[in-house]
């Protein structure tokens, strides 16, 4: 397969090298992308378009519609060619395209925001209705399954809807086309060079290594968004994880108390159980706040997985000493999410100060 796609390759770029021009010793395609005029390529509705002017979004696309046809492990010097530059200068737009570049990163940021927002909705809506059906069947909320229909029919419906809230909450974080990220991506893996040239494409005007300009620097964020978007999964999970801790290990204590009181190892099970639940809720919502980037909560990450740290520890040796499958189970999810959560939260502080 692998040698089929590497054939499939090499007839595309014999076929590119009948129209572009093609170093074989890099691997570098040079392509021209031709305009009338210079007012063609930027957005005239900025406060001063003459001395920095904007990069329209669809210009950008173009360019990475372009460079994106090439096979994989071939880049391009892309030539701008404009018959017109309107008094322009070349280099002012060449500054112009890299922060048009930035500018994208910014925008994608926001999109990202907004779709792990609705996301994290999403998700505890579902997780919510999962809790309603499942703790439902357990305790006989819907009747038994002797009254066949009214049991299947909202039984199968809570499921459905549930797990159809959830995916969607997959779907937003994981599947949801960004715009500006995906221009960006394209343009700074696909292209080597940007240039400035005249109409006829004979005299550069202006022309720079874009990797070394901002695609180094643009690269190294990559892992931030990732940091987030873990981060945010691990806070939907403590949310979750938190709220069920919470209601099972009080129901457990209140039975233990009605029932005459439990041995010491009991209540410091259920107890630690209680305040794990509270923890992990508090640090879901501290974690979604990092996420969106609203400055008091998300201070109370950092600190929160210390104290989290400690629960777990404290909630994981009560669970091994109590030998119970139920316990082992809510240790493990307690294990897991924290891991997660402070994976997300040190990649998203470690890159994100990077950057900086």
């Amino acid at each position: 397969m692998l040698f089929m796609s590497r054939k499939k390759d090499l007839e595309n770029v014999e076929l590119l090298k009948e129209y572009y021009a093609f170093d074989e010793e890099k691997g570098i395609f040079t392509i021209p992308i031709s305009f009338d005029k210079a007012s063609d390529i930027i957005d005239k509705d900025v406060l001063d378009p003459k001395h920095n002017p904007m990069f329209k979004k669809e210009v950008m696309e173009q360019v990475k519609n372009t460079v994106m046809g090439l096979p994989s492990g071939y880049i391009a010097d892309i030539n701008l060619r404009i018959g017109d530059y309107e008094g322009y200068d070349p280099k002012i737009l060449l500054t112009s395209f890299n922060k048009a570049i930035k500018l994208n990163q910014q925008r994608s940021q926001i999109e990202q925001r907004r779709s792990g927002v609705v996301a994290a909705i999403l998700a505890l809506a579902g997780f919510f209705i999962l809790f309603l059906y499942i703790f439902g069947k357990i305790n006989g909320w819907y009747g038994t399954s002797d009254e066949a229909l009214g049991y299947e029919f909202i039984t199968e419906v809570l499921n459905i809807v549930a797990w159809v809230f959830i995916w969607e909450a997959v779907s937003f974080v994981f599947l949801y086309e960004n715009d500006y990220r995906s221009i960006n991506v394209g343009l700074l893996v696909k292209i080597n060079t940007i240039g400035f040239y005249d109409g006829e494409g004979n005299t550069v005007l202006e022309q720079e290594n874009l990797d070394k300009e901002i695609g180094s620097s643009m690269k190294s964020r990559r892992y931030a968004p990732i940091g987030k978007n873990v981060l945010l999964l691990a806070s939907i999970v403590f949310l979750v994880l938190g709220g069920f801790l919470f209601i099972n290990r009080l129901v457990s204590m209140i039975t233990m108390m009605n029932a005459g009181g439990g041995t010491t190892l009991e209540i410091t099970i259920n107890s630690l159980g209680i305040a794990e639940g509270i923890a992990s809720a508090l640090a879901g919502i501290a974690g979604i706040a990092l996420y969106i980037d609203k400055p008091f909560p998300k201070r109370l990450v950092g600190p929160w997985i210390v104290v989290l740290g400690l629960l777990t520890i404290a909630f994981s040796v009560a669970a091994i000493m109590t030998k119970s499958v139920s316990n082992y189970a809510s240790m493990s999810f307690c294990v897991f999410g924290y891991i997660l959560y402070a994976v997300g939260y040190f990649m998203t502080s470690f890159f994100t100060g990077k950057k900086k």
